[in-house]
């Protein structure tokens, strides 16, 4: 007598195949969260390892780097022959032999700071492949705007609660263009931050205390379109003058715009040196956002903020759940929430603005 063979009927296929979505769909958060556990433990330690850097550096130099080194000084046709010397060179830049990339520190030639190819000209191309090389220590891997080959950079240096971006660079024939009176006032006053222009900052000028100032934060580098508002995304319908303050940017920063075409997503990734120059663009940002506020950031019409009629607001940001990581002037880490109270972030935003930050 032949058995007959049993096997799975529809319906206990069904179930089965239920039971296993049912399982997936379970099992795929935490692994997500394992996932960006991962991630963050490794920006997390890029950043403890440039915070490092920048003390190594203080030792030797008694000073943390400048934060744009020197404006430009001259044009092209006025100073034959240094028409590539540019200045504005980043904190990144400067902290290179402390975070083992001397070979390519000891090849930058002073000279030829300015990148500018051909056919422009005249040809800065000197430090291009220097100035265009990625450098996994300035990524944040969470980042998927960074996760790429391209160079990019999702650290930044805090210049404090302004949006004064420096001294002018533009190409005038100038030698060593001032401050407008309103950039002097917030940059080096109550307001500055850890890094500015003239000079840098040691840790007898940090009277706030090294563990109650911010020195370094992130910021998402955008997705670089004109099709969506994004994260890396600013503003930009303010005109330039040198007679905005702070508070004038950030009144336009509110109602925000709703036009993508209003936009522009420019920071700290492509080909114009993105740990290289020290640029609201590249490596700087401010405290006068919250991390990953609402409000988008916002500044003058110019693309490259880089002047005292410039002025910009770029927020700390990351694709970290609710928090963005910084590094404070005495080399600690932590984990900033969004939901911090602004006062207490523009507090320790400042080195020296005499606030009661308290516990952050």
């Amino acid at each position: 007598m032949l058995r007959k063979k049993r096997g799975f009927t529809l319906i206990e296929l069904l179930v089965v195949i239920a039971i296993i979505a049912i399982l997936i769909s379970l099992l795929l958060p935490a692994v997500q969260q394992a996932r960006e556990a991962a991630r963050r433990t490794q920006c997390r330690n890029n950043l403890k390892q440039f915070g490092l850097a920048l003390h190594n550096y203080h030792d030797v130099h008694l000073s943390f780097p400048p934060g744009r080194m020197s404006p430009q000084k001259g044009d092209f046709a006025g100073w034959p022959g240094n028409a590539c010397w540019f200045g504005m060179i980043s904190p990144h830049t400067f902290v290179l032999p402390f975070l083992d990339q001397a070979n390519i520190y000891n090849r930058i030639d002073p000279n030829f700071y300015r990148l500018r190819f051909p056919p422009d000209t005249p040809d800065c191309s000197v430090n291009g492949d220097l100035a265009l090389t990625p450098l996994a220590v300035f990524k944040c891997p969470s980042d998927p705007g960074a996760s790429s080959g391209e160079v990019s950079n999702n650290y930044r240096y805090n210049i404090g609660v302004t949006a004064c971006a420096g001294v002018d660079a533009g190409d005038r024939g100038e030698f060593d263009p001032t401050f407008s009176t309103n950039c002097a006032n917030e940059l080096y006053g109550q307001t500055g931050g850890m890094f500015h222009d003239n000079g840098g900052v040691s840790i007898d000028d940090v009277i706030d205390g090294t563990s109650n100032t911010v020195m370094l934060s992130e910021r998402s580098v955008g997705d670089r379109t004109s099709g969506a508002i994004g994260d890396g995304d600013i503003n930009r319908t303010l005109s330039k003058s040198t007679s905005h303050t702070t508070a004038i940017v950030l009144a336009s920063c509110s109602p925000p715009q709703t036009d993508p075409s209003k936009y522009s997503s420019n920071n700290g990734v492509g080909s114009d040196g993105p740990w290289y120059f020290g640029t609201f663009q590249n490596t700087q940002y401010s405290h006068i956002l919250n991390p990953n506020d609402r409000i988008r950031d916002c500044g003058v019409s110019s693309s490259v903020a880089d002047s005292n009629l410039e002025l910009q607001i770029v927020a700390a940001r990351s694709y970290h759940p609710g928090a963005v990581l910084a590094c404070c002037a005495d080399g600690s880490v932590h984990t900033i929430s969004n939901n911090i109270d602004s006062g207490v972030w523009q507090a320790v935003g400042t080195k020296a603005g005499g606030e009661m930050s308290g516990s952050f």
